[in-house]
């Protein structure tokens, strides 16, 4: 690329460049800055290596402006090629005293009021991160790398654009094994403005904005990372989530507060803690793992308690005295392990769920059933009584989820049934249901042993899917 500037202004062993700009070959702008300050560790001289011993960069844009090089390789346009890079991929054929660790090395970077922008092509929007303060150190570590290779060296890194983003990196990297040892790492990040989006890639961005994710991430984290063999990593992580919320249709999964706690280790990743608090209750699932090795053998176990189904409601206006959609308290709990190199075949386990409070009424299970039994007048009756409660238990196997036991109490019918809920979400369930509220109406007291004599004698097959079921009577209880 070539470089242009406004003025230059060299004094004893700094030099500053006003109004910089780094132009690629078709004239696009790829870096424009205020001012590029470069001071010299010492005055350069022959036969001895360069020392920057820091570069300032005050107001930059520096734009990373996707393209694609003549061997189809990603580049970025005008700044890949940068430099002559054969030397530097082959280290060994070049003289000693020009070698890059030898030759050429800036202990620290500092950023002031930069942005920095990813521009992809096509239809996906721009990365763009703006007003950045950053400070980076690098100094040779004492342990060095073998003699030819790039060095070891101790970083710093300070990022600080809060809320929306800020780094805080302290430790080594060696550029042979591209091995970088954490001593200290704290991200902070939040999604709370359409700027913080803004940052994201884009094709997060689309998936951020299209699920409304909301919410404020941070990261503590210490290890070992291996960039030449990674499943020999190590790493011990804490990571917090608040007020995050993910919606899809109408409904949405809000997270109030949320603690994970990351052990990766003898290549198996371990979540000692894995808690949420979501729609007033809370969802944990300590000692979850997963082993990283050619099995990728998962293990998961979980329990849930006073989770309110109503919260999970994207949109809760509703008109004055209707009932909500859904609602209800779960209590679960259950187990199930996998093999993720051997789906579904490897899935095993079992569980069970309750609920209490609720209005379970526009399940759509339950709604096919009252409307093969001419009660949809009855759900859709506007009255906010939440009675409604279920229980189940279930057992995981390659088929789907394997239902031993459902009952399900409703203001309109009251079934129990048992079958499969397949992975695709088809459904194969028998099911013995009977009208509760139109026999009671009629009959008081006695209703309710009508209503079990009528729950004995008729049978539903019900197939289809989870969102569209399909509901045959077998009168009697006759069929296959």
């Amino acid at each position: 690329p070539d470089i242009e500037f406004g003025s230059f202004d060299y004094e004893g062993r700094t030099v500053t460049l006003e109004r910089v700009r780094l132009t690629a070959p078709d004239g696009t702008d790829v870096i424009t800055a205020a001012s590029l300050r470069v001071t010299l560790e010492s005055v350069p001289v022959m036969g001895r290596g360069l020392v920057i011993e820091r570069i300032d960069i005050v107001g930059a844009d520096l734009r990373l402006i996707r393209a694609e090089g003549a061997d189809g390789a990603v580049e970025f346009r005008g700044l890949v090629p940068f430099v002559e890079t054969r030397p530097i991929k082959q280290q060994d054929t070049v003289e000693e005293d020009m070698r890059l660790q030898n030759a050429f090395a800036i202990r620290h970077i500092s950023l002031k009021e930069c942005s920095v922008s990813y521009e992809p092509g096509g239809s996906e929007p721009t990365m763009a991160l703006h007003d950045i303060g950053a400070e980076m150190d690098v100094t040779p570590s004492p342990t060095q790398a073998p003699s030819g290779g790039l060095g070891a060296y101790d970083l710093q890194l300070a990022i600080d654009r809060a809320p929306i983003l800020s780094i805080d990196l302290a430790g080594s990297l060696d550029l042979d094994t591209l091995a970088l040892d954490l001593s200290k790492l704290a991200v902070a990040a939040d999604l709370e403005s359409d700027e913080a989006v803004g940052a994201l890639p884009g094709a997060l961005q689309n998936l951020v904005r299209d699920h409304d994710v909301r919410g404020h991430v941070r990261v503590d984290a210490t290890g070992a990372i291996r960039g030449s063999a990674p499943l020999d990593s190590t790493l011990d992580a804490d990571i917090s989530l608040e007020d995050i919320n993910v919606a899809a249709g109408e409904y949405r999964f809000p997270i109030d507060r949320g603690t994970i706690r990351l052990n990766l280790a003898d290549r198996a990743m371990r979540f000692p803690t894995l808690s949420f608090e979501s729609c007033g209750g809370v969802i944990s699932a300590d000692g979850a793992s997963l082993d990283l090795s050619e099995s990728r053998r998962a293990e998961l176990s979980w329990t849930v308690e006073g989770f309110e189904l109503r919260e999970l409601l994207r949109t809760r206006a509703q008109d004055a005295g209707a009932p909500p959609k859904i609602a209800g308290v779960v209590a679960s709990s259950g187990a199930a392990s996998a093999s993720l190199a051997d789906l579904p075949a490897s899935i095993s386990g079992s569980g069970e769920v309750h609920v209490r409070e609720g209005r379970l009424v526009n399940l759509p299970v339950q709604k096919a059933l009252a409307v093969a039994m001419g009660l949809l007048d009855i759900i859709t009756l506007r009255e906010a009584k939440l009675k409604d409660k279920g229980d189940a238990t279930f057992d995981l196997d390659a088929q789907g989820i394997q239902i031993k036991k459902a009952d399900v109490q409703t203001s309109a019918l009251a079934a129990r049934g048992d079958g499969t809920i397949f992975y695709d979400q088809r459904l194969s369930l028998l099911v013995n249901a009977g009208p509760l509220e139109k026999i009671q109406e009629k009959t008081g007291p006695i209703g309710d042993i009508i209503g079990l004599v009528t729950d004995q004698l008729v049978k539903y097959d019900v197939e289809g899917t989870l969102s569209d079921p399909k509901v045959k009577i077998r009168p009697l209880g006759i069929g296959g």
